[in-house]
């Protein structure tokens, strides 16, 4: 039996360490302007101490292999994480700025709230987003020194990790490794492949469906921005995104599948103040036993209600992680499970059936409703692949700068301000872990829906696909998951057209 590592210890440290940095930003999330509690732990882990315990650790055994394994990706992941903290305390003294816009003085709150009401903003959209990006520009260049610090950090760790572990994990009486034989199927392609081939494969329809929203717009002035974005917005289906009781209305189709027991022990919602667009945010704070998913602090109405179900999706699988599993293994990595199950959920939203069986609208606002979120996560994806393939070309931070701004045009069809682009350094998730995660999901419907019919959502041998995959934690990633389920290669894009289609 192998012993409970003491608190000085390696694994105890890494715990430790986790717990203080999902506890420094669900706080950042719930109140950006209040002062970021020091990371001892984190401190501890990265410097002298932390190698020291780890070569340790790995001496005596503290790690099951499993564990060793995924062990120095998520050292990586934390380094990264807490080099990004800086960049939080500098966003959350920007919220607290004043903006002068239209003849009047703003908080940033206050801009981005038109933006959410993008019909009723009284200054003009395309106003708006050119005094929130004057009013970031100060800010960009410390953002992108911040990203490649990160950057620089992660590989740090990764490659300091991976120094200590082939020495013990290795025994020297192995045979040699035996090369591949020639019937060995290909390696998998990579996830900058993968982007560049969706990319392509969707250009002509993005070209297609963004010209339309733009002429369909219902307000005809400003640039074609601005534009897109009221028509992406759709305010008009808001009626059917109650915020009123949102996480309980959003988890009925969970607790159809019988995850009722562990949302109710193991989940909470509430409300993030820092969270002023319409993405998910998910917390883990003490395991599966602590899992926060955090609705937008501006309400976005049906988009609030799609950021609400991914970050459901990311909670869900966080909460079924297996207790026995060490902190290596325990915690939702960017590749893990939990982010295709996130996508899942989101993509249901887009399923005219589910809306209307499982929330109870009516056909045609729930087609209207699905049609609409299908388009949103088309250039959701698209914008995650191209900036994913910028960042994978760029040779230098000027030069992902200006391959950023040309991968929004190629995306969206529009340019986004650089000043915008610039608040990806500060977020957890990467451009290229969004697109994975999107992509794994729509292979992850595919699959299921080959398996268990068009309603597999209702079908209860399907909670106990998602409840075995999920308990695995980060030893399952979503690409080994895909295969699993025999996933086609192309079934992810062919869903993702099929809702645009």
């Amino acid at each position: 039996m192998r012993r409970v590592p003491h608190d000085n210890e390696h694994p105890a440290l890494l715990r430790a360490a986790q717990h203080e940095l999902a506890i420094a930003r669900l706080s950042f999330l719930r109140d950006p302007g209040q002062p970021l509690a020091p990371l001892d732990a984190c401190a501890r882990l990265e410097g002298p101490e932390g190698q020291e315990r780890l070569e340790q650790a790995v001496r005596d055994g503290l790690y099951p292999s499993a564990e060793l394994s995924q062990l120095p990706s998520a050292l990586a992941e934390l380094a990264r994480g807490v080099t990004l903290q800086s960049g939080r305390r500098t966003l959350g003294r920007w919220y607290g700025e004043t903006i002068h816009a239209g003849g009047g003085s703003h908080a940033p709150a206050q801009l981005l709230a038109m933006l959410a009401l993008p019909t009723t903003a009284p200054l003009g959209l395309t106003s708006v987003v050119r005094a929130l990006g004057g009013a970031l520009d100060p800010h960009v260049g410390y953002w992108l020194d911040l990203e490649e610090r990160a950057r620089s950090v992660e590989a740090g760790q990764l490659a300091a990790a991976e120094r200590v572990l082939p020495r013990a994990e290795v025994p020297s009486d192995l045979p040699p490794p035996v090369e591949p034989a020639p019937s060995e199927p290909e390696p998998l392609p990579s996830v900058e492949t993968l982007a560049q081939s969706w990319l392509a494969e969707t250009d002509d329809a993005a070209h297609e469906l963004g010209g339309w929203l733009v002429k369909q717009s219902p307000v005809t002035a400003g640039d074609e921005l601005a534009r897109l974005w009221i028509s992406l917005r759709a305010v008009a289906l808001d009626g059917l995104s109650r915020p009123q009781r949102r996480f309980h209305r959003l988890a009925e189709g969970a607790r159809r599948l019988g995850f009722e027991r562990e949302m109710n022990a193991r989940m909470h919602g509430e409300t993030a103040a820092a969270q002023l667009v319409p993405l998910p945010s998910c917390v883990s704070t003490t395991g599966p036993a602590g899992v926060r998913v955090l609705q937008p602090g501006l309400e976005y109405g049906w988009l609030s209600d799609l950021a609400v179900a991914q970050g459901m999706g990311e909670g869900l699988a966080q909460a079924l992680v297996s207790p026995a599993l060490g902190p290596a293994t325990g915690s939702a990595r960017a590749s893990s499970v939990a982010r295709a199950l996130g996508a899942l959920w989101l993509q249901l939203r887009a399923e005219r059936g589910y809306l209307q069986r499982v929330d109870g609208i009516d056909a045609r606002p729930a087609g209207q409703l699905a049609r609409q979120t299908g388009l949103w996560l088309l250039f959701r994806v698209r914008l995650a692949a191209a900036l994913c393939v910028a960042d994978e070309a760029a040779r230098s931070q000027q030069e992902r700068r200006a391959l950023r701004i040309a991968a929004s045009q190629r995306a969206l069809g529009r340019e986004l301000p650089e000043s915008v682009l610039a608040l990806l350094c500060v977020q957890d998730v990467t451009p290229a872990q969004t697109f994975e995660a999107l992509l794994r999901g729509c292979e992850l419907h595919a699959a299921l829906r080959e398996r268990y019919d068009s309603d597999f959502y209702s079908n209860p041998r399907v909670s106990e696909v998602l409840r075995g995959a999920a308990a695995r934690g980060s030893l399952l990633s979503a690409a080994d998951w895909s295969a699993e389920l025999a996933a086609e290669p192309r079934a992810g894009l062919r869903r993702l057209l099929e809702l645009v289609g």
